[in-house]
């Protein structure tokens, strides 16, 4: 079974076997900068572009209010458009000019409108390749396509995924329900519910800490993401790995936590960073960092400075973000 999950702001795609009551997940990838938000910005770009010919004003830097309502006119005209061949925008004192009330007017082609967004979709097609690349599959393999997201109502998604794999593509169960359904199968689960299946889940992806692989003499940035719990690792899980100080009586370090696939950190996403007061140590001390993540998303973080008896935890969602909570213990 291939999950297709394209969100408002992210993107996954996991392959799992079913085994009897045994649910695999054999890969896991995705993107977590592309959504159907981005479907809507490209449109909302388009809104733009017809405005400033109309009237001769760049409206791209405009209130806030006025950028979100564009969204929210693009979202519509998205929905439409996976429906019908075209739809007309007809929007009243959108923005103005000297005073003046100026009304957004045309019509937008399905063609057009999958010209716009070709290379996203694209990209999300290059990670069902490489989902399936990861976990030695071919499409043929594939016995069920289960598409999860509003966004997948798009034609365009459906058509090259059938190009992909050969078959036509067909919501199974309602996109938008997809995961409030799963959600209550957690529910069940914590709960203890009899539910008969075993889920093996994996980590969707890369997890670790920016740290320094090369200097950079003018700037003496640190951008190198050195990986701690690599992708497609099962859940739960607890690794750690030991790091070094780069100076003598180190005050401390900013611990920022990433997750992604490049080598720097720049082109990952953070998670969330806090800072972990050092005690009085020479230089190139161990420092551990240990990961444990959950089956919620959940990281515990534990920094511990060796032989220093100076340990501290955090708790992160890699989900939302966010820290949730932080302890230190520090002793002598």
């Amino acid at each position: 079974i291939m999950v297709y999950d394209l969100g408002g702001g992210t993107f996954d795609v996991s392959i799992l076997e079913i085994k009897g009551e045994i649910k695999e997940v054999l890969a896991s990838c995705g993107d977590t900068v592309l959504g159907g938000d981005d479907f809507d910005e490209r449109l909302s770009n388009s809104f733009l572009r017809h405005l400033k010919e109309k009237t001769g004003t760049d409206f791209s830097a405009s209130p806030r209010a006025f950028q979100v309502r564009l969204k929210d006119i693009a979202e519509k005209t998205k929905i439409n458009l996976s429906d019908a061949p075209y739809a007309r925008v007809q929007e009243i004192a959108v923005t103005s000019v000297n005073g003046q009330p100026i009304n957004l007017d045309l019509e937008v082609s399905r063609i057009e409108y999958e010209e716009m967004i070709a290379d996203l979709v694209e990209k999300t097609i290059q990670k069902v390749e490489e989902a399936l690349k990861e976990a030695n599959l071919s499409s043929p393999d594939i016995g069920k396509i289960i598409l999860v997201g509003g966004a997948t109502r798009t034609p365009l998604v459906q058509r090259r995924l059938a190009e992909v794999f050969g078959r036509p593509i067909h919501h199974s169960i309602d996109p938008d329900l997809c995961v409030a359904l799963g959600a209550a199968v957690q529910s069940g689960l914590i709960a203890g519910e009899p539910l008969g299946h075993i889920l093996l889940d994996v980590t969707a992806h890369s997890l670790g800490v920016k740290t320094i692989d090369t200097i950079d003499r003018e700037t003496g940035d640190a951008d190198y993401f050195s990986i701690i719990i690599p992708r497609n690792t099962k859940v739960p899980v607890r690794k750690a790995e030991v790091y070094y100080t780069l100076t003598a009586n180190q005050g401390g370090v900013e611990v920022e936590v990433y997750q992604g696939e490049s080598a720097s950190c720049r082109e990952n996403t953070r998670v969330g960073q806090f800072y972990f007061s050092l005690n009085p140590a020479p230089a190139h001390s161990h420092v551990t960092v240990e990961f444990a993540y959950d089956k919620e998303g959940v990281v515990h973080v534990t920094i511990d400075q060796k032989g220093a008896e100076n340990r501290q935890e955090v708790t992160l969602d890699v989900r939302k973000k966010r820290v949730l909570k932080k302890e230190q213990e520090v002793e002598g």
